[in-house]
C-alpha cells in the first residue's frame, strides 16, 4: 500500500464515513415510508456495510505498518553492518 493512501484521505476518511452513517440513519429513521422492523434492518445492513468497510481499512493499515516494519529493520541492519566495518 502507498504511504498516500494512508496519510491522504485514509486517515481522515473516517469521521467523515461515520458522520456520514449518522446522518443516513438520521434520514432513514425521518422519511423512511417503511414500517419500523423493515427500516430497522435497512439501517442493520448498512451498518454491517461499514464495518466491513472499516475492517478493511483497518488491514490495509496493517499490511502497511507491516512493510514499514520490515524496511526499518532492513535499513537497521544495513547501518549495523557498515558501523561494524568501520569500527
Amino acid at each position: 500500500m502507498e504511504k498516500s493512501k494512508l496519510n491522504g484521505n485514509g486517515s481522515t476518511a473516517l469521521p467523515f464515513f461515520l458522520a456520514g452513517v449518522g446522518v443516513g440513519i438520521a434520514f432513514s429513521l425521518l422519511f423512511a415510508p417503511r414500517s419500523g422492523p423493515v427500516t430497522r434492518d435497512l439501517i442493520s445492513r448498512k451498518v454491517k456495510d461499514g464495518e466491513g468497510w472499516v475492517k478493511a481499512r483497518a488491514a490495509e493499515a496493517e499490511e502497511y505498518v507491516h512493510a514499514q516494519g520490515v524496511k526499518l529493520r532492513d535499513r537497521a541492519e544495513e547501518v549495523a553492518e557498515v558501523i561494524s566495518q568501520r569500527g
